[in-house]
Order: C-alpha cells, then sequence, then structure tokens
C-alpha cells in the first residue's frame, strides 16, 4: 500500500493553503490509514490552543485538525526544534495529541514515504 506524507509549513493565517491541506489530508485517510503528518516550523502554530483570530479579523481553522482524532490518525509528529524555536516547550499547548520528534527521526520517517505534499 502507497504511503503519504503531509507537512504543515505554513502558519494558519493568511492564505487558504491550511485548510486545502487538512482537506486533502481526511480525504486521503478515508482511502488508506497509511499517512503521516508532520507539523514544522510555523506549521506548528495551526495546532496550538487558545488562538484569537477575530481579533485580526481571520478565520480561526485550527479547530479543524480535531478531526485527525476523530478519524484516529495516530501517526501526527511535531517537530522539536520547531518547538523550541518558538518558544514552546511541552505537548499541553497542542489541540490534538502529538508526537515530539526530533529533525532526524523526521527526515527519516519522510524517506520512507511514497508521496510527500507540503501545506
Amino acid at each position: 500500500m502507497k504511503s503519504f506524507c503531509v507537512l504543515f509549513v505554513h502558519p494558519p493565517y493568511g492564505s487558504n493553503i491550511v485548510r486545502e491541506g487538512l482537506n486533502f489530508s481526511l480525504n486521503i485517510f478515508s482511502y488508506t490509514s497509511n499517512i503521516n503528518i508532520f507539523f514544522l516550523g510555523d506549521g506548528i502554530f495551526q495546532i496550538i490552543k487558545n488562538q484569537y483570530s477575530e481579533k485580526i479579523y481571520c478565520n480561526n481553522n485550527s479547530f479543524n485538525f480535531s478531526f485527525f482524532e476523530k478519524y484516529h490518525v495516530k501517526n501526527i509528529y511535531v517537530c522539536s526544534r520547531s518547538l523550541h524555536e518558538r518558544g514552546f516547550f511541552n505537548k499541553d499547548c497542542f489541540l490534538i495529541k502529538v508526537k515530539i520528534i526530533d529533525i532526524n527521526r523526521i527526515r527519516k520517517k519522510i524517506k520512507k514515504c511514497n508521496f510527500i505534499l507540503r501545506f
């Protein structure tokens, strides 16, 4: 079975690319459970709790990531370096359950995927 890797690297506000990545991920998961989700760089802000997007007049799509748990997506990873560079140091700040791993493990997991998509 083919494996998919979805990289979320963009901040949550400013474009529709995040929503498209989320929709793609959920659609693919309806066909296969062989999918890995990674949050890297500014992409980690997409799953941070307590975002008040109405103050910047934007829609908050971050709550939609809770669908990953409803679909039983288990391979959700966050880059430890990205967290530390942005001042986050534990799992309690996320909307969903994630596994925090270092960049070398992320690279190894990405190399094993057949398809890599970046949002």
